[in-house]
């Protein structure tokens, strides 16, 4: 799996954790991005431009609060010594 879509994974997981299955639904809503299967996502367009959309999705959904999840989850995505560039957003 490329590190884009295991970022994107560990966003949507984290969130679920917290939201529960509308994590996925408000995933499922992002444009660019393929969720048929949660385990797997892939994406139409630029993954960085995804993630961006993505994370602004769980702002507007449950607020500040959300961003942090999903800076956590990214940075636990990325195995020491990776590195990706990351949206300013997951910075």
């Amino acid at each position: 799996m490329d590190l884009y879509a295991e970022i994107t994974k560990k966003i949507i997981f984290a969130q679920k954790a917290i939201l529960g299955p509308v994590a996925v639904s408000i995933a499922s809503k992002t444009p660019g991005l393929d969720m048929h299967d949660t385990n797997h996502p892939s994406f139409s367009s630029d993954p960085k431009e995804v993630l961006v959309q993505l994370v602004k999705n769980y702002s507007e959904f449950f607020g500040d609060i959300s961003i942090e999840v999903c800076k956590e989850a990214a940075h636990d995505a990325l195995k020491q010594g990776e590195s990706i560039d990351l949206p300013d957003v997951l910075k």
